[in-house]
């Protein structure tokens, strides 16, 4: 199974999205997951982001660009992100999926 697959896998066990009509759609408890997320992940979660990061992964797969370099630039930022959102969260009242 590849990557893809097992998160896709993953959110639907988890409960953060649920597939209506042939398209997933976030549950509350995924809208409340992001909600978290974006204040101290917003970027990951940008469109723009995450392209820039897919044409550099492309680099990285065909040789163009060092995986260590690749993952070395994005690192220190997120650690940081990482470190605050790690402070944050904690201070946030816990939720689960309704069974």
């Amino acid at each position: 199974m590849q990557i893809g697959c097992k998160l896709v896998a993953k959110i639907i066990a988890r409960k953060y999205v649920e597939k209506t009509q042939g398209k997933f759609r976030a549950t509350e408890l995924g809208e409340v997951v992001i909600d978290r997320m974006l204040p101290y992940f917003g970027e990951l979660l940008d469109v723009q982001f995450t392209r820039k990061m897919e044409d550099e992964l492309d680099d990285v797969e065909s040789g163009k660009e060092d995986w260590q370099d690749f993952l070395r630039s994005y690192s220190a930022s997120f650690d940081k992100e990482m470190a605050t959102a790690d402070v944050g969260m904690r201070t946030l009242p816990s939720v689960t999926a309704a069974s």
